[in-house]
């Protein structure tokens, strides 16, 4: 076992004040778990949430990397800068109306959703605090998972937005889509925070769990039949999908749109097809249709922490045009 990973064992075990061996044990039972798509680092992450546990290394700044940032953290500090601020955009709910802004924050190891709701967006947003460019610094925010599985920080009742003692020394993009320009690449050499486009054979699909609820009017995550504040509910699927070129694999999430168009079928199909998911049978019957097809699809690459490794969040995909492949061999000729 690597040092790093012992390590990690031992605080779990100290913490925890459960034997190292059965920590040990726990952490390669996990890694078995997941198929061998996380590293023995990202298994030991995985059991120390479980367990209420924070491994993540803090900056020399007092702040959590952003790349560090995981869902269930009750009290993060991060330092980002403000890349892109989406709204403010109004909502009603049976309890009268509300605003939300989106902020994406960026650090140089990877950037976050930023959510801020009602007198926050006042006190922050519309009275000018802070504007794209701008680095801050959060305070004792919580950390949820938003409606594309991906990590949320808010301030909640104790959190705080403070200006920083050093300015980010970090590029930001003008647009949260756009582009960086990579085009085809091999596997092997995608790399987080790049746009990509990649050609593979699908060889795997995890189907047990394909679809969450949100609500539609304030785009959050539903556990129940309904939004709580909104009374609404919509229904989404996502898929991940390993895809192999030859040179690697890579774990490749088909969010909404592009989960259907994976599939071939729509959600609200697919979700009676599967009885409001409790029988799944016809479902993965036909996901493992899809096994051994060979697709091309483009997307942003981020870092999984838990996993360990990289993935790739789809944004297109389209089958093979062999016609196009050999237009594309011959223009690197």
């Amino acid at each position: 076992m690597k040092e790093d990973v012992k390590k990690l064992a031992e605080k779990i075990s100290e913490e925890r004040g459960t034997d190292l061996d059965k920590v040990i044990k726990k952490i390669e039972e996990k890694e078995k778990e997941y198929n061998g798509l996380i590293s023995m680092e990202g298994a030991a992450h995985i059991v120390a949430k479980e367990e209420g546990l924070e491994l993540m290394d803090k900056g020399g700044n007092g702040s959590l990397e952003i790349k560090n940032v995981v869902s269930g953290m009750n009290s993060a500090t991060i330092t980002g800068k403000i890349e892109n601020i989406y709204g403010p955009r109004e909502f009603e709910t049976d309890d009268g109306k509300g605003k939300v802004a989106n902020l994406i924050l960026r650090d140089q190891t990877g950037k976050i959703r930023f959510s801020l709701w009602n007198k926050e967006v006042e006190a922050l947003i519309e009275e000018e605090r802070i504007g794209i460019g701008d680095t801050i610094k959060i305070e004792n925010g919580y950390v949820k998972e938003d409606n594309r599985g991906q990590p949320e920080i808010r301030l909640g009742r104790s959190g705080k937005v403070k200006e920083p003692e050093e300015e980010l020394d970090v590029e930001i993009q003008s647009s949260e889509s756009g582009s960086d320009g990579q085009g085809r690449v091999k596997i092997r050499d995608l790399v987080p925070g790049q746009n990509g486009e990649i050609r593979g054979t699908v060889v795997n699909i995890f189907s047990k769990k394909p679809f969450y609820k949100t609500c539609p009017e304030c785009e959050e995550r539903v556990e129940g039949d309904e939004c709580e504040e909104c009374g609404e509910v919509k229904i989404n699927m996502a898929l991940s999908v390993v895809v192999d070129d030859g040179s690697g694999s890579i774990r490749c999430v088909f969010f909404r749109d592009q989960a259907e168009k994976f599939l071939g079928i729509e959600t609200d199909e697919a979700w009676e097809m599967t009885e409001c998911g409790e029988k799944m049978e016809e479902f993965t019957g036909r996901c493992d249709e899809m096994l051994g097809d060979e697709i091309v699809v483009e997307g942003r690459v981020k870092m999984n922490d838990f996993f360990g490794m990289p993935e790739l969040l789809v944004n297109s995909m389209k089958d093979v045009d062999i016609k196009e492949e050999i237009q594309k061999k011959l223009e690197t000729v």
